[in-house]
């Protein structure tokens, strides 16, 4: 066997990636996208401008640690419904986040909410930012997880690669 053939036969003998090898590549490298993506658009929420309370998508206030944000304390309640911030009308929770966004932390907003009895009342805050360990606890946390999942992903992979 010439040399030529003999390189030949190495590269017939040497393994390839599989296309469901790319397929897992390709999912890997998607999630260490998104996880970036991800703590970029945490890091902009964590600095915007904070109601002091969670809500859920029908706007109506949720329970979530209703003993030590500052919207509860300021008198809003849990299982209110947010219908407007100041004088404009809120319909969704991205027109809450649009609303939001043009003010700033440290700003006071008057909260319109219907309570499920359907009385209306207002109640007059001062915007925050997200407090840090609500920001750990409801970003950080999960985002840890997630990254210990890929880690483990990818070693996976890479020891079973030639499986």
């Amino acid at each position: 066997m010439n040399t030529s053939s003999a390189d030949r036969y190495r590269e017939l003998l040497r393994p390839r990636r599989s296309l469901q090898a790319w397929i897992v590549i390709g999912v890997l490298v998607f999630t260490a996208i998104t996880l970036i993506i991800a703590a970029w658009w945490a890091w902009q929420a964590a600095k915007s401008p904070f109601l002091g309370v969670f809500v859920e998508p029908t706007l109506v206030i949720n329970g979530v640690e209703k003993d030590v944000l500052p919207g509860y304390q300021a008198g809003l309640r849990y299982t209110d419904q947010i219908v407007a911030l100041d004088d404009h009308p809120i319909e969704t929770p991205t027109t809450l986040w649009d609303v939001l966004l043009a003010y700033a932390p440290g700003d006071v907003v008057t909260v319109h909410v219907v309570a499920p009895d359907l009385s209306t009342r207002s109640v007059t805050l001062r915007l925050t930012q997200m407090p840090a360990h609500i920001f750990r606890q409801f970003f950080w946390l999960p985002y840890g997880l997630g990254l210990v999942y890929l880690a483990i992903g990818i070693g996976v992979f890479l020891l079973r690669q030639n499986e």
